[in-house]
C-alpha cells in the first residue's frame, strides 16, 4: 500500500483549496486488495487532521470510474462534484483535460 499526502491542491480544488489534507495516489498491490486499507488510511487521516486542526480530508479520482466512486462513498467520503481540469501545469501528463470526481470528509 502506498499513498501520498499534500496540504494544498489548488489546480484541482480551486477556491475550495483550504484547511485540508489531500490523499493522492492510493496504490495497493493486487495480492492485498480487499483488506480495507483505504479505511485504515482514513482512520489515520482523521486522527492526523484532528491533531493539526484541519477541517477536511479530501481526494479525487477519475470521474468515470463508477466502481471506485461507490467504494469511496462506502468509505465515508461525501461526493462533492466533478471538476474538468482547465490547467494541468505541474501535474502528471495524464491529468490534461480529464474530469475528476471530488470527495471529502469533514473531520
Amino acid at each position: 500500500m502506498c499513498f501520498a499526502v499534500t496540504f494544498t491542491d489548488q489546480l484541482i480544488w480551486g477556491d475550495r483549496d483550504f484547511d485540508s489534507i489531500y490523499i493522492h495516489r492510493i496504490v495497493t498491490h493486487p495480492d492485498f486488495r480487499g483488506y480495507s486499507f483505504v479505511k485504515e488510511i482514513i482512520k489515520w487521516a482523521k486522527k492526523y487532521a484532528a491533531e493539526l486542526q484541519i477541517k477536511y480530508i479530501r481526494m479525487d479520482t477519475w470521474a468515470d470510474n463508477e466502481k471506485l466512486l461507490k467504494y469511496y462513498n462506502g468509505c465515508g467520503f461525501t461526493y462533492v462534484g466533478v471538476v474538468i481540469l482547465q490547467k494541468s501545469e505541474g501535474l502528471p501528463k495524464h491529468y490534461e483535460g480529464i474530469s475528476l470526481s471530488l470527495f471529502e470528509i469533514i473531520v
